[in-house]
């Protein structure tokens, strides 16, 4: 083992700044917080940040499978070029998988899993053979991180890990850039902030909000995000005769992420799972009111009917009826909870907390 003082971790991520998702921002919020003596950074992602190393990823059809084939076949050669004396990779569907053991400690993030992609997404028959290797993964880590308390469980019941080998680092936001803002709301308006995929739930939501339509007509729902499901979604819109109570927003950029929470009075995640909902804590940072469906990644942060609403996966009725609901309610900010939030998942704190984690492994 390379014994160097002090010790020199290496983080590698397939998602990374400019980052795709919540993998990716769950890195660079490290990155910002880190001491640049004992971290370094690699990843799949281009930029000139100090302290980063591309991986080139020869297989880029592949997209993270492909780093993780890269990965696990130069590891070794990585380790000695950086004298890294610990390794941090991230994992779960999106990230890396990781099977090799090299002298140093592994340190493997999970942020969902392969088994939950399996469970409540599209079918792929490509997964289970992911499934098989992120097992190994776990496995043959020396410490597991997983950014919510249902993940943990699921690793121990689903996967057989010992609960003493996992420890938890949630998620976090920016304090200064999620907050209260002294602007009109938007007259009966829903927010939508995401990737237009299978597994968030569009199409629930859009059945759930023709309901809302009828009883209020004036209504408007705000989609905002990019992919694969787009033109589902805008035709399924169509047919459900909703165009003009339907705007598209596109991508929506990070800059302008705090104003759009701070205008709409309700901000949704209708996902059918989560590794987290980042989405989420972002908005209530802002004081918005916010409902999210009672899965996995999402029934760990809102707490029904306190700091906002949940509702089963696939309750039309029921989601709508609480649409209608907070629609009707005065849509002041709740900055009880905005407060509570931004100190909670305050990303300075948490990035410190995991940064301790990785130094105490030994």
């Amino acid at each position: 083992m390379i014994r160097n003082s002090p010790r020199k971790t290496g983080i590698f991520t397939y998602d990374f700044y400019p980052f795709i998702g919540g993998i990716g921002r769950y890195v660079y919020n490290i990155y910002l917080n880190k001491n640049e003596k004992r971290l370094v950074f690699f990843s799949n992602r281009r930029n000139s940040l100090v302290g980063h190393f591309y991986l080139k990823n020869p297989l880029f059809f592949l997209k993270n499978i492909g780093l993780s084939i890269v990965l696990n076949l130069t590891i070794n050669h990585i380790i000695k070029a950086h004298q890294l004396n610990q390794i941090n990779i991230h994992s779960g569907p999106g990230g890396i998988l990781f099977i090799r053991k090299p002298k140093i400690p592994v340190v493997i993030t999970s942020h969902h899993t392969y088994y939950q992609e399996i469970q409540k997404a599209s079918f792929n028959p490509l997964k289970k053979i992911y499934l098989f290797f992120e097992k190994l993964t776990y496995k043959n880590a020396t410490k597991i991180i997983c950014t919510l308390p249902e993940n943990k469980l699921l690793l121990i019941k689903r996967y057989a890990i010992s609960g003493n080998k996992i420890d938890l680092v949630p998620c976090s936001i920016d304090p200064k850039q999620f907050y209260p803002m002294d602007i009109e709301k938007i007259p009966h308006s829903i927010l939508y902030i995401g990737r237009f995929d299978r597994r968030k739930g569009l199409e629930f939501l859009l059945e759930a909000f023709k309901l809302v339509v009828r009883k209020k007509p004036e209504s408007r729902l705000y989609l905002g995000g990019k992919g694969k499901e787009l033109q589902r979604i805008k035709e399924i819109v169509r047919n459900y005769k909703i165009g003009s109570h339907v705007i598209f927003l596109g991508f929506v950029p990070e800059a302008q992420l705090n104003a759009w929470y701070n205008k709409a009075q309700i901000v949704i995640l209708p996902s059918q799972f989560e590794g987290f909902g980042i989405t989420l804590i972002e908005a209530m940072a802002t004081g918005a009111r916010v409902i999210g469906t009672n899965v996995d990644g999402i029934r760990s942060i809102i707490i029904d009917g306190k700091n906002g609403r949940l509702v089963d996966y696939g309750n039309v009725n029921h989601l709508s009826e609480i649409i209608h609901d907070l629609l009707e309610q005065n849509s002041r900010p709740m900055t009880n909870i905005s407060n509570i939030i931004r100190k909670e998942y305050d990303s300075r704190q948490v990035s410190r907390n995991y940064i301790k984690l990785l130094e105490s492994v030994k």
